[in-house]
């Protein structure tokens, strides 16, 4: 049960983190207007892949067979973590963007398939991650 919830804290932690960056990221792209584009999603999703991947292995160690359910899990739960903290500090560095914050409901600023869901949809895609935890922990 440690290392499911060890795996989850520092899940939700790379999820802060990548909603900061994120934002940090894209406000600071819009302001600069470079002639550089960079293929952003991509590069996103395979950083994301790969902390889950290494997530997945540690587990694997513990809980076995377990790991695949819990990292389903956890992916159910990134997009209300990230979307979130991203709408939150979008916000906070431009007042005028995002008046709804953390339950904004946007698919025009952001670029990734999961940033298209509602904050409706992200919390019961997080309530439905975290249940399956807590059966995964009262299971081992």
């Amino acid at each position: 049960m440690f290392y499911i919830i060890l795996s989850n804290l520092l899940w939700m932690l790379y999820s802060l983190f990548e909603g900061v960056r994120e934002a940090n990221s894209k406000h600071h792209k819009n302001l600069s207007k470079s002639l550089i584009e960079i293929k952003s999603p991509l590069i996103y999703n395979a950083q994301r892949l790969i902390v889950l991947f290494v997530i997945n292995l540690h587990l694997w160690s513990h809980i076995s067979y377990l790991a695949i359910f819990s990292t389903i899990a956890m992916s159910l739960m990134f997009p209300y973590i990230h979307n979130g903290t991203y709408f939150l500090i979008r916000n906070k560095l431009n007042p005028s963007i995002f008046p709804k914050k953390a339950c904004e409901d946007c698919d025009v600023e952001i670029e990734q398939p999961s940033d298209y869901l509602s904050s409706k949809i992200r919390t019961k895609l997080f309530l439905i991650g975290l249940a399956i935890q807590i059966i995964i922990c009262f299971i081992k």
